[in-house]
């Protein structure tokens, strides 16, 4: 009876490490299948962050005017000249007077941004401003600076830097 005592003992002892061992591999299995996971997340984000394709889907030059501006006025109050900065200034600033209008300062900047590239829609639509977004700062502004020198942009020749200052501003940064 001890011996089968013991047998049974030893047999529940072996039956329970192997349950056991069988856990720790089962646990371990998951857990590397978990890490290269994240690391293939990881790498995914990586290459959203790089691809100028995924930024230049996320620019959205005029989505305040969709967000703000719409509900009042018609998408063909926009595609007027709207003049110079300081008087894209003054208009904001009329409109910030009204009593239904609730701007931020930071939306603030970006109705007065996506006024100034109104500019370059005169000649190209949202698709060629989004082709902006892989460049760097001098190439974009050498860009700017070909098109205000055609002789139909009505652009004055500081209007580059500010265009180039607003797209930075609808870009985020």
């Amino acid at each position: 009876m001890k011996e089968m005592t013991a047998r049974l003992r030893e047999m529940l002892t072996m039956f329970l490490v192997l349950v056991t061992a069988i856990v720790v591999v089962f646990v371990a299995q998951l857990t590397l299948e978990v890490r290269s996971e994240l690391v293939r997340v990881k790498t995914a984000i990586q290459a959203i962050r790089t691809d100028p394709k995924a930024r230049e889907a996320s620019l959205q030059p005029f989505a305040v005017f969709d967000e703000k501006c719409v509900s009042c006025h018609s998408d063909r109050k926009f595609l007027g000249v709207h003049g110079t900065s300081s008087e894209l200034q003054g208009i904001i600033a009329k409109m910030e007077k009204l009593p239904d209008v609730h701007l931020s300062a930071q939306e603030r900047d970006r109705v007065h941004a996506s006024l100034e590239l109104l500019k370059c829609v005169r000649c190209h639509g949202e698709v060629n401003l989004k082709k902006l977004a892989p460049m760097g700062t001098a190439e974009r502004l050498e860009i700017i600076r070909r098109m205000r020198e055609k002789p139909d942009s009505g652009m004055a020749p500081e209007e580059s830097a500010e265009i180039l200052r607003a797209y930075q501003k609808i870009q985020g940064f």
